[in-house]
């Protein structure tokens, strides 16, 4: 067995696990590198609290305004900055192994259009953002299930469905705009906030939905991600190995759609996210297949460095995370697409 390789087995080698040695050095140095962010996270900003500071008020030992401020305001943020991103990822992960191409991100079946449109509704119709999330996760899940059903041609056909979704996403994008010409002022102003993405006004019960979400999804994502890397087989090799093509796509396709809807429905439709983790995790690891582990904590690190930028005013005005996130991903969007020009692309 090559030194890179380590071989985990069980206790009476009922199971065992082949673990590359780059891929657990890559995972851990990811992990320690979101820790340490955190803790800057949590410690600047307007109010600095330094790292004494912050025990204290963790402790329940500083006054009643450093605990406000860390347990009200930083705490909620930072942890749904963290579930947000390793939703968005992994969702992003999922696609791009399933339709095999890195551009690939959860905006091909028209989810955040969906989930757009249903936010909007909800905001228009319910006069606030009470239903905000329910009506997101609605309207993006509605989206899904109408690409499908248009996809569905004696099973699921990965092309036409792009094709579907964009299409969907297209009519929705229509259909959100009307809706918001429909909104007074204020309640413009709130929606278009949403629908650049922002943490800013996160609950308590969207914190909780995404920690929950996550704790939910990454045990199933880490679990499908082995029928994934199956998946970039010729069909013909796949099927041969007894492989049931339309229910893993299926289920893979449900997979991504709700985290992907857990995401946007807490931060809105942050731009590139779900985009970036993945190729990046498998540029760091240097594998072909997809790491949903280092998607996850690439993607927790892009909307924390991004929200952190977006409520300190170190280079730019208070603006929103989801500018932020562009900003970062727009780049290798450029990049990659130029790389792509030179060949067939993929």
């Amino acid at each position: 067995m090559s030194a890179s390789v380590w071989v985990l087995r069980s206790a009476g080698n009922m199971f065992s696990f082949r673990v590359r040695q780059r891929s657990l050095f890559v995972i851990a140095t990811l992990g320690a590198i979101v820790a340490c962010f955190a803790l800057l996270f949590l410690t600047v900003g307007s109010y600095q609290l330094g790292l004494h500071g912050l025990w204290k008020a963790l402790t329940l030992k500083a006054d009643i305004y450093a605990q406000v401020v860390v347990f009200d305001v930083r705490l909620p943020r930072l942890l749904s900055a963290i579930c947000v991103g390793a939703l968005l990822a992994m969702s992003g992960a999922v696609f791009q192994s399933l339709f095999r191409n890195p551009l690939a991100s959860p905006d091909i079946l028209g989810f955040n259009a969906g989930a757009a449109s249903g936010a909007l509704a909800s905001i228009l119709f319910g006069g606030g953002t009470t239903y905000l999330v329910g009506s997101a996760i609605a309207g993006g899940l509605a989206a899904a299930a109408l690409v499908l059903w248009l996809s569905w041609q004696n099973g699921l056909i990965l092309n036409r469905m792009i094709l579907m979704g964009l299409c969907v996403g297209f009519a929705l994008v229509a259909l959100s705009d009307l809706l918001m010409s429909k909104l007074d002022i204020e309640l413009a102003s709130e929606a278009a906030k949403w629908l650049i993405g922002s943490l800013a006004s996160v609950s308590p019960a969207q914190m909780w939905l995404a920690i929950g979400a996550t704790v939910v999804f990454f045990p199933a994502a880490w679990f499908l991600q082995m029928w994934l890397d199956a998946l970039q087989l010729d069909d013909d090799v796949a099927t041969s190995l007894g492989l049931q093509l339309k229910a893993l796509r299926l289920a893979n396709v449900i997979l991504g759609v709700s985290m992907a809807a857990i995401g946007v429905a807490v931060a809105g439709p942050l731009p590139f996210v779900a985009f970036i983790g993945g190729p990046l995790a498998q540029r760091l690891l240097r594998t072909a297949s997809y790491s949903m582990g280092a998607s996850a904590l690439l993607g927790a690190f892009i909307v924390l460095v991004s929200d952190f930028l977006s409520r300190n005013d170190y280079l730019f005005l208070h603006l929103p995370t989801g500018v932020f996130t562009a900003f970062i991903g727009a780049p290798y969007l450029i990049w990659h697409l130029k790389k792509q020009s030179r060949g067939p692309l993929s």
